[in-house]
């Protein structure tokens, strides 16, 4: 975990909280990702989920759900508590196996709110540092990204808060 938290944070662009449980409203919500992080260099709430298991359908279920487990209630409650902007966008990380992360890929091949990076790639800083300081968490980069602001999340939602 610690290792990760350092990849995620290396670059002071992003902050993170851990176990974020999103409340069930009847609609919306029910789940607890493993962390929500806020990408300041790219305006992005990103819904970061990590597994190590071989068996992808578990997580793809829960990607393929992320409108209404994750990004309108997350959306709803972070426009309420001030916490971003409507203008930022969202989207979803996946830390996995790297023998598993291109099954993960071809499952979302055209999701530009969705990617994944290995979780080898995340554990070695000596073969991340620099890429990952320049660039960025994976996913979201400019031309790719095909997401939702959370403005329009939030005005789909009538979740309550998590």
């Amino acid at each position: 975990m610690g290792d990760l938290i350092t990849y995620l944070t290396m670059d002071g662009q992003t902050y993170i909280a851990s176990q974020v449980e999103i409340a069930f409203d009847g609609k919306h919500g029910g789940a607890c990702p493993d962390y929500v992080a806020l990408d300041f260099r790219r305006r992005h709430v990103i819904v970061i989920e990590e597994t190590e298991a071989w068996n992808t359908r578990p997580l793809c279920e829960r990607i393929h759900n992320r409108n209404t487990r994750w990004f309108k209630p997350l959306a709803a409650f972070m426009l309420e508590k001030s916490i971003v902007t409507s203008d930022w966008g969202m989207r979803f990380l996946g830390v996995v196996r790297p023998d598993r992360i291109e099954a993960f890929k071809n499952t979302f091949p055209s999701d530009g709110d969705v990617a994944f990076v290995s979780i080898e790639e995340c554990l070695f800083s000596w073969k991340y540092w620099d890429h990952r300081r320049d660039n960025g968490l994976p996913g979201g980069e400019l031309g790719t990204y095909r997401g939702q602001s959370v403005g329009e999340w939030a005005a789909w939602s009538q979740a309550k808060a998590p």
